[in-house]
């Protein structure tokens, strides 16, 4: 209890401005100064206190990062005293370059720190992940039967959606004398979209408008877009674009869910073939007049 709350001093050492003068130099508290066993348990201790205190948003914008949610069924972490609570990390064909790593048990959960400089700040230097007893999660949980369906009806194009909005696996016909560059479409994959209205209201049953602006931009808006409406023919310009392809989620095994006002959180897994990740993965979607969409790239 002694070592924790010596170790609790020296965080609010940091945050209080240790490194400022001080009239007695022996009373100063250095990050650098102080063994590495000591550095790494407070530097997790301050990032299971932002995962307490709600600051994970922030901490994301501060560090322009992005931070493993909680899973929706831990409600706090405890603070650790010692780092010997944390365990070695078992995963298989496991590569990483960390000066420390451990794995502390939450039940059905375990979280995985992960530092690869000593800092005072965890999330410019580490990252945390969390993974789930597989043996926990019931499949094709009968509660979670809607969500899944609408999971799987959003996924079913989600990718190929944005693919098109780049003007990738598009077919086209004769190229615009008007508009050298571009070429009357054919068909936007099984689509015989005639016009960028066409395009946007199948777009928007999947992703809300916030999120498709960026998307309209580049494809619509810009002084070379992708697509034009010449003499009322949709047209598009040859695309190079790469579009990222996603995680295989596996909807079969949604582990919990939460409905708040304006979404719903899912917390599931990814499954490559017979291969089942156990790292614990979050899909948010959002309530909107006409129903539930995407308001990011899964």
């Amino acid at each position: 209890m002694k070592k924790f709350l010596y170790i609790m001093l020296i965080i609010f050492l940091f945050l209080s401005g240790c490194n400022k003068s001080s009239n007695n130099p022996d009373e100063e508290v250095s990050f650098d100064s102080i063994p590495n066993d000591e550095k790494v348990l407070i530097m997790i201790n301050q990032a299971i206190d932002d995962y307490n205190n709600n600051l994970i948003n922030e901490k994301e914008k501060e560090w322009n990062t992005t931070i493993s949610p909680l899973p929706i069924e831990i409600d706090s972490i405890p603070n650790i005293n010692s780092l010997k609570e944390l365990k070695d990390i078992k995963i298989k064909n496991r590569i990483t370059n960390a000066v420390f790593d451990g794995l502390y048990e939450l039940g059905d959960y375990s979280m995985i720190f992960e530092i690869f400089n000593y800092g005072t700040s965890y999330w410019l230097n580490g990252v945390t992940s969390f993974i789930v007893d597989l043996d926990t999660i019931e499949l094709n949980n009968p509660d979670y039967k809607e969500i899944k369906n609408t999971l799987d009806s959003l996924m079913s194009e989600d990718i190929e959606v944005l693919a098109w909005l780049y003007g990738v696996n598009v077919d086209l016909g004769a190229e615009s004398n008007e508009y050298p560059g571009f070429y009357k479409v054919i068909s936007i994959g099984p689509y015989k979209y005639k016009s960028i209205q066409d395009l946007k209201d199948k777009a928007e049953t999947i992703f809300t408008t916030d999120f498709l602006a960026t998307y309209y931009q580049v494809a619509f808006e810009n002084e070379d877009p992708i697509y034009k409406e010449i003499e009322g023919e949709l047209y598009c310009s040859i695309s190079e674009s790469d579009i990222y392809d996603g995680l295989p989620y596996d909807t079969s095994r949604i582990i919990a869910t939460k409905e708040t006002e304006n979404e719903i959180l899912i917390d599931l897994v990814v499954s490559f073939g017979e291969d089942v990740d156990s790292t614990v993965q979050r899909i948010v979607l959002i309530k909107t007049e006409n129903g539930l969409r995407f308001n990011n790239v899964y």
